[in-house]
């Protein structure tokens, strides 16, 4: 059953450790949904997060060779019953008349949403939240005109107190 895992790693800042990473996922036949990369506490290491569509022995078999990358220093796969899963998306929505102002202001009230930029004529929105959180948003507000989006990509966290068992493979040894 194809499903979206979460694949988090830790790898050294070295020119095309990314290249190599989402390659080898590639060839897996996998879909890479989105990538986000960001600094870490440790100076030159950085974590590396993909969100990838697949069947489970495909992921788990991926997860295995991504951990043999000489620059990945360690790789878990995320549950997301066991760690803390966030997108940030900008939309901006062309606004004609005071009505459609009235509904915006009334979804945007509802589900928390900022308003980074307000024009007479249109407005830039910014939610974070789950993928499923932003989708329902984007739901509410489809009847609006919507200019255009632009969304992060997934980034994760494990919860405190998780314990990262069979779906983490351990950092190698340096």
């Amino acid at each position: 059953m194809r499903k979206t895992h979460i694949l988090s790693m830790l790898a050294e800042d070295q020119p095309r450790v990314l290249t190599r990473i989402t390659g080898l996922v590639a060839r897996q036949g996998l879909n890479i949904e989105t990538v986000t990369m960001g600094k870490t506490l440790r100076p030159g290491i950085s974590r590396i997060i993909l969100t990838i569509s697949g069947h489970d022995s495909v992921f788990r078999r991926t997860e295995q060779q991504v951990n043999k990358i000489f620059d990945v220093m360690n790789v878990s796969g995320f549950t997301l019953e066991r760690s803390i899963v966030k997108e940030i998306c900008l939309i901006h929505v062309a606004l004609q008349s005071g009505k459609e102002k009235t509904k915006l202001m009334h979804h945007v009230e509802a589900h928390k949403v900022n308003i980074v930029d307000f024009t007479p004529h249109s407005a830039i929105l910014e939610i974070t939240g789950s993928p499923r959180e932003i989708e329902a948003f984007l739901t509410k507000i489809d009847h609006l005109d919507i200019q255009d989006i632009s969304r992060s990509g997934v980034t994760a966290i494990m919860k405190q107190g998780s314990e990262e068992d069979d779906c983490t493979l351990n950092e190698k040894e340096e």
